[in-house]
């Protein structure tokens, strides 16, 4: 893999052996040149190819028009910065530092590639279930919630056409899913790169998502081949760890499609005759449509609120299946991200999809 030549320029050398430090341990992208005086750096110009120069206000008047490379400005935090440089605030978390620089230099080479991680494994997680009130959103925000406390980095992706995910995300911004369906409609190969730059990370949690669309219709306007492409483009990028989808629970071959693209599928249902018959129903079509083996043995089911020592029955008993007792402490949707009441029962259902 070619690696990026990065110079980075500063008065501060403590910041320059720190900061270069941490870029050469995070991360194998780069090949590191630090300078604290201009005129060891106009020399270096002279004899090497630079991909990327970062630098501190003190050094602009060294950085040649002409010089071939992105070049980003490092500020002290100061909001809409009269320069014509890309910038990035030098007072940051490091980690939002480094995630920042390798967008920023994305976007001047107009090459994602440079921001994905080929070191990760991207291991999908898909809920679904056409019986109402099975508790699919609240069960898939907790997991999310706890694979991304135990130090993975999750995505939490929607795909319900009424979705109840403003309850559960309440960090506000403009990123959204509509920069990602235009570039799926496109196909200029800038898909990742929209990807990436539309995902938000949810401050309390850890979690990574992306705003759904702000109108359902959105969704309908998308053809099946645009958003399996989105899909498959994600899981293509090895960035996350987990990628956490809530499907709509339509009984439609769009949706199927997603759900066969899942490593494992979870099937929320409740107790009753008309969740009890929608079940049935499920298991019967996916093997008359032929997707016994790429959804139907990877799902798991999830009989959520019921009484105790009450259990799912397969006849067959084939499938994997596990019970979440009725509790008040699930009746709050707002409350998913905050409270550690879920982890018994979401590690207990993260055990069984390992298994």
């Amino acid at each position: 893999m070619l690696k990026i030549n990065m110079v980075i320029l500063d008065d501060d050398v403590m910041f320059l052996n720190q900061f270069s430090r941490y870029l050469l341990d995070k991360t194998d992208k780069f090949t590191i040149s630090s300078f604290s005086e201009k005129e060891k750096f106009a020399d270096y110009t002279t004899h090497n190819k630079i991909d990327l120069i970062l630098f501190s206000e003190s050094f602009q008047d060294c950085i040649e028009e002409g010089l071939r490379a992105a070049k980003i400005l490092m500020t002290e935090g100061y909001e809409n910065y009269n320069t014509k440089y890309q910038t990035i605030n030098k007072y940051q978390k490091a980690e939002d530092f480094l995630n920042a620089l390798l967008m920023a230099y994305a976007e001047y080479t107009g090459n994602s590639s440079v921001v994905l991680s080929s070191d990760k494994n991207s291991y999908m997680i898909g809920f679904y279930s056409p019986v109402g009130g099975g508790g699919k959103t609240t069960l898939s925000a907790a997991m999310a919630k706890m694979l991304a406390g135990g130090g993975s980095k999750v995505l939490y992706l929607n795909f319900e056409s009424l979705s109840s995910f403003s309850e559960i995300f309440n960090d506000k911004t403009d990123k959204g899913f509509l920069d990602i369906m235009l570039a799926a409609k496109r196909k200029d190969g800038n898909l990742p790169f929209k990807i990436l730059t539309n995902t938000v990370k949810e401050t309390a949690s850890n979690i990574y998502y992306i705003n759904p669309p702000e109108s359902a219709v959105e969704y309908s306007e998308m053809t099946d081949e645009e958003l399996l492409l989105i899909i498959k483009e994600l899981k293509a990028m090895n960035e996350f760890d987990y990628v956490v989808a809530d499907f709509s629970g339509s009984f439609d071959r769009r949706t199927f499609g997603m759900l066969e693209l899942c490593k494992k599928i979870i099937f929320p249902t409740v107790k009753g005759d008309f969740a009890a018959q929608k079940l049935k129903l499920f298991i019967k079509e996916m093997r008359l449509l032929g997707y016994e083996k790429s959804i139907l043995k990877k799902t798991c089911f999830v009989l959520n609120r019921a009484e105790a020592r009450e259990s799912l029955d397969f006849p067959d008993r084939e499938f994997k299946s596990m019970t979440i007792e009725e509790n008040e402490k699930y009746s709050r949707m707002g409350d998913i991200l905050s409270s550690n009441e879920y982890n018994d029962d979401i590690g207990r259902l993260i055990a069984l999809i390992r298994d």
